[in-house]
């Protein structure tokens, strides 16, 4: 895992030394929707997350790098049930179609997936985690508010099994996601 961070990291840092290049970094909120059968009652989770990517001039193809945590809190049968996953994401950032005021993309690669599930009833907690690596895919567009300010709007798709209580279950998910960023 170290190993494809630093491997990221000197991607994006060679992405940035090619002349011209541009890109954006983005605070994202969102909504992401786990599998019914392996996270109810908590499988409609808030989403927080940041995400880079950059692109050379002359290239088609670019490098996109996210970090996503999602989460939810309820109650089952008298427990105080949480859940909550964490993404990291690495992978190509293709441009589609732009214009001087938007750009669409699309997007994937490799995701490092984690997910907790806790339950707590005043007397004791239980808790299991579990990561996986596994998939990523979205489609989306930046849309320009000014010289550097964006606004992101993209529909994601995440794929990877964790075993949480001794059970196989899906960490990843559908989700929406809009966010603020500075474009350069």
């Amino acid at each position: 895992m170290r190993t494809l961070v630093i491997a990221g990291a000197l991607l994006c840092a060679f992405g940035l030394q090619q002349a011209h290049a541009a890109g954006c970094i983005q605070v994202q909120l969102g909504q992401k929707s786990l599998n019914k059968d392996d996270w109810e009652p908590l499988e409609s989770q808030g989403l927080f997350g940041f995400a880079f990517h950059a692109i050379g001039e002359q290239s088609s193809v670019g490098f996109i790098a996210q970090y996503l945590v999602s989460a939810k809190e309820d109650e089952l049968m008298g427990v105080d049930v949480t859940g909550s996953t964490g993404e990291l994401a690495l992978g190509a950032y293709i441009p589609i179609s732009s214009s001087s005021s938007a750009e669409w993309y699309g997007a994937g690669g490799l995701a490092f997936v984690a997910a907790t599930l806790e339950g707590a009833n005043g007397f004791a907690v239980i808790k299991d985690d579990d990561s996986a690596t596994g998939f990523w895919a979205e489609g989306g567009g930046n849309f320009k508010l000014g010289e550097h300010l964006t606004l992101n709007a993209s529909l994601r798709y995440s794929k990877a099994t964790v075993e949480l209580f001794d059970t196989d279950g899906e960490a990843g998910g559908l989700m929406f996601k809009a966010g603020l960023g500075y474009g350069f």
